[in-house]
């Protein structure tokens, strides 16, 4: 992953369980947590740095924040 590089997510939340799938280019996420507070975004936030090696801080939601259609960026 390039310094930069944005990733386009597809985000469920209320799932059974926590889980991250790339398929066909795209990251889909699903999370337990529910999308009260921003609960849910930070926690794919979690996810994504955890899937691409980098601290959370690296990980900024650029676009999406209300919707599950995402776009973040990674700053290493």
């Amino acid at each position: 992953m390039r310094n930069g590089e944005t990733v386009s997510v597809k985000v469920k939340v209320g799932a059974s369980q926590d889980t991250l799938v790339i398929e066909k280019g795209r990251v889909l996420i699903s999370v337990r947590a529910k999308a009260e507070g921003g609960k849910a975004n930070e926690r794919v936030q979690e996810l994504l740095a955890k899937h691409f090696g980098v601290p959370m801080g690296s990980i900024r939601l650029m676009r999406g924040h209300r919707t599950p259609n995402k776009i973040f960026s990674i700053i290493a």
